[in-house]
């Protein structure tokens, strides 16, 4: 089964590379999606692929990120994925 998962959560800094370890984690559990962040508006990711490995991204994600605060997350099925691989937008 395919699945997309939609994530907001603010973290307290930008610099430690943490978008970079994101997507390495996302090519490791072949999941694709997106990463945008910007100071004011925190992190959205949208993450996609097979459930299993879509949940095993999630829980990397759990365990990788101390120090921020979750806002939301949505997962709903899906027919086909959207993304052919997983990018990072950084705004200034």
């Amino acid at each position: 089964m395919l699945i997309r998962a939609e994530i907001r959560f603010i973290r307290p800094h930008f610099e430690d590379a943490f978008g970079f370890s994101c997507m390495k984690a996302a090519y490791s559990h072949f999941v694709k999606g997106k990463m945008e962040y910007s100071i004011a508006r925190g992190v959205f990711m949208i993450v996609e692929g097979n459930s299993k490995e879509v949940y095993k991204f999630l829980d990397w994600l759990n365990k990788a990120s101390t120090g921020i605060e979750k806002l939301d997350m949505n997962l709903q099925e899906l027919s086909m994925l959207n993304f052919k691989e997983f990018d990072i937008y950084q705004e200034g």
